[in-house]
Order: C-alpha cells, then sequence, then structure tokens
C-alpha cells in the first residue's frame, strides 16, 4: 500500500473520502473545475510516477453521467501522462451498463464505453455490481475488468430482518437473486413477466409460495421503481405479510420515489455506489436506507495492492 494513490472524480467524493479513510491515507490532491463554457479542465497536483493509482469514477442521482465519464477519461489521461506504475480504474456503478446488447439498429453502449476506457491506458478495471457479467467481456484484451459484489455487505445489515424468502422482481435477475438467498439460506421465489400477445397486458405470476411470508425482493439496481414497486403490489395480493426491497444501486429516476412511496413496500436498502442527494429527496418518502460500502471499495485496493483474490470479498 506504499505507493497506492486514490483520486476520485467530483461526483460521489464523499464515498472516496470514505474508502480512504478505511485505508488511513489522504485523497491525491486533484485540481478539477469547469470553465465558463463548461469544458472540464484536470490537474495532478502531487507526483504519482512509479505509483499504483486506483481512480475511484463516482457518479450522483443528480448529476449528468456523460459529464461524469468526459470528466474520468480527461483525469485517466492526466494520470498516464505523469507516468505511473499501474492505473486501475474503480466504478462503484458502472455507466451504460444495461445497454449491453444490440437492440434493433441501436448501439451496444456499454461497449463502446469499454473500448473508450481500453484505449486510454488503463490497466484494469473493477465495477461494482454489473447489470450483466457480460461486460466483462467488452474490454480488450489489454484491460483486465473484474468484478466485486455489495450484497455481501448489504447481507450483513438486513440479516437480522428475519425474512422467510427471497424474490426475484423478474427472470433476468434469478442468479443474483438465488445467490443473495444462498447467503441467508433462504428459499427464492420468482415472478415470472410475461404477455400472451401483441398489445396485450402484462401477466405476473408468483413461483413460490409466500402467504404470510415476510419479503425480500432483490434486484441489481432501481431506476424508475416500476419492476420493484409492481412486484411488491403482486406479492401482497397472493398474500405476503410484507415485502422489503434490496437494491445495490439507487439511480431514482423520475417519480420513482413517489411511485415507491405509495407501494406495498416497507424499506428499501441502496448502497452508496450512487450519492443519494437527500436535500430533497427524504421529503418524498422515509422508506429508504442507504447502506455504506466505502469498507467493501477499500478492501478491493488493498487486496489489488498486496496481490491477493477479490474473489473472498463474495464469500
Amino acid at each position: 500500500m506504499k505507493n497506492a494513490v486514490v483520486i476520485s472524480t467530483r461526483s460521489n467524493i464523499n464515498l472516496s473520502k470514505e474508502v480512504v479513510k478505511n485505508l488511513d491515507k489522504p485523497l491525491c490532491n486533484v485540481n478539477i473545475y469547469n470553465f465558463a463554457d463548461s469544458e472540464i479542465a484536470v490537474e495532478i497536483k502531487e507526483n504519482i510516477r512509479k505509483c499504483e493509482v486506483f481512480i475511484i469514477a463516482g457518479t450522483t442521482v443528480s448529476s449528468n453521467v456523460n459529464s461524469d465519464i468526459m470528466e474520468l477519461m480527461l483525469l485517466i489521461d492526466a494520470v498516464t501522462r505523469s507516468s505511473p506504475e499501474k492505473i486501475t480504474v474503480i466504478f462503484p456503478y458502472f455507466y451504460y451498463a444495461r445497454q449491453d446488447r444490440r437492440i434493433g439498429r441501436s448501439p451496444i453502449s456499454g461497449k463502446v464505453l469499454a473500448d473508450m476506457l481500453s484505449n486510454t491506458g488503463i490497466d484494469s478495471v473493477v465495477c461494482i455490481d454489473l447489470h450483466s457479467l457480460q461486460t466483462q467481456g467488452f474490454f480488450s484484451n489489454n484491460v483486465v475488468c473484474e468484478h466485486a459484489s455489495a450484497l455481501v455487505t448489504m447481507m450483513h445489515h438486513i440479516k437480522f430482518n428475519c425474512y422467510d424468502c427471497i424474490v426475484s422482481a423478474d427472470t433476468g435477475g434469478v442468479a443474483r437473486a438465488r445467490y443473495f438467498a444462498s447467503l441467508l439460506e433462504l428459499p427464492l421465489v420468482i415472478i415470472d413477466k410475461r404477455r400472451n400477445g401483441p398489445g396485450e397486458s402484462e401477466v405476473m405470476n408468483v413461483i413460490g409460495d409466500v402467504v404470510s411470508k415476510k419479503c425480500c425482493i432483490v434486484d441489481d439496481m432501481i431506476d424508475g421503481g416500476g419492476t420493484v414497486c409492481n412486484a411488491a403490489f403482486v406479492l401482497m395480493n397472493e398474500g405476503a405479510d410484507s415485502v422489503d426491497v434490496v437494491a445495490v444501486h439507487g439511480l431514482f429516476s423520475g417519480d420513482s420515489l413517489i411511485r415507491i412511496a405509495d407501494a406495498p413496500i416497507n424499506k428499501v436498502y441502496v448502497s452508496d455506489s450512487i450519492q443519494f442527494e437527500d436535500d430533497n429527496e427524504t421529503t418524498v418518502t422515509d422508506k429508504i436506507r442507504v447502506v455504506p460500502i466505502s469498507k467493501l471499495i477499500a478492501e478491493t485496493i488493498r487486496r489489488s495492492c498486496n496481490g491477493e483474490s477479490l474473489k473472498a470479498l463474495v464469500k
């Protein structure tokens, strides 16, 4: 850890400060500011030659993700030109993660971002709870993409809530929910969504017993909130006693917080991978609980510096 340097983008700087506090190290002195025309300027204010550099690429629920990406690219270039030994970018939340396949004539935006990063001179990337693990294959051979999960951290935070079952809100998240259920040694319930034909309303079938059960829905993220809210209504209609939600990334776009406030959900647990700006959001609903993951990221950095396996973090 002697030659390790931690640098942060401006978005979600609070998470980065907590990470370095756990590492007992200061954040590298970097000057990042905007010109009058909104162009971004970056300057490294310390000597990082021959250092192992970790860049934490943060975002918030209100920041412009494309501006965050541009700032990250300029920061990487500034670091690359400072002759470090190695550069690792840590994504608490990987931008464009859901755009991981081609639909019609659309781009594979996650692949485009991975290609951009692969040509910046970085050596490796660590992503917290990717939407799909196939994103790891988007990076070129010269960049190693590793995956770490905050679900263990979140499990320790909620394990005393005494749930009766873990619920996957759709079939696409079954592997994630099954993993979380195995951590808590609880049965798995699946909500199967399907349409019988074009233009017909969606039918949601519950696979498993939820009658008089305390249910916990597990997903990788909450964006508009429709998936988890609809799932909560279905579970309560099937006789569930209560419903909580665990999701690693809380994007909370649009009217999601109002939708959550009106849904039969007791609590929503999200990590601080995306900064939750609670100045006005908490006036909408008091159901949100934020679980810190700074210790997970700090341990990821420590293990990477010491050449230890990151797999142990998910056990």
